[in-house]
């Protein structure tokens, strides 16, 4: 039991580490001025389960490219940690996200990162793609597929976030 919980707070740490990384914020500086590029209004953290709900985690996503430059441009770069618990393990996920504004409230997404498993404290790649779907400007349900490379799994996984 003892080993778990040192895993758990290794896993943790990891995902405390990606959620301070992505909220550098990005700046454009002319002479004395300086303003933000970041736009918070499409990040979520919230709960979700993966693979019949055997694995019960934490999600979040966090937008860290707008490259809406000129308004036509529907594609930004996410950050999407993860981590989720089961009895014997607990799973640490940093995928990087495409994602394709195809409405305001549909939004699907693909992407790829790493895979930390406690139980045999393994790193693996892992390919990531779903769909976010913003309930209204506080709630966004979210549906996707993982799959992790050296281990051939396919994880299905499901949520809710809170926008921020």
């Amino acid at each position: 039991m003892e080993i778990i919980v040192k895993k758990s707070l290794i896993a943790f740490g990891i995902i405390c580490a990606t959620l301070s990384i992505s909220e550098i914020v990005l700046a454009e500086c002319g002479s004395s001025n300086c303003k933000s590029l970041r736009v918070n209004s499409d990040n979520y953290i919230g709960v979700a389960g993966k693979s019949g709900l055997e694995n019960i985690g934490v999600i979040s996503k966090f937008k860290i490219v707008d490259l809406d430059k000129n308004k036509a441009d529907k594609v930004d770069i996410s950050i999407r940690p993860q981590i989720y618990f089961s009895e014997h393990q607990v799973n640490a996920r940093v995928p990087v996200t495409l994602d394709y504004r195809l409405t305001d409230r549909i939004r699907p997404f693909a992407g790829a990162g790493v895979d930390y498993n406690t139980f045999n404290n393994q790193i693996q790649p892992v390919i990531t793609g779903g769909v976010d779907y913003k309930v209204n400007k506080d709630v966004t349900i979210t549906a996707g597929v993982d799959y992790l490379t050296e281990t051939d799994d396919v994880e299905i996984k499901g949520g809710v976030g809170y926008n921020f």
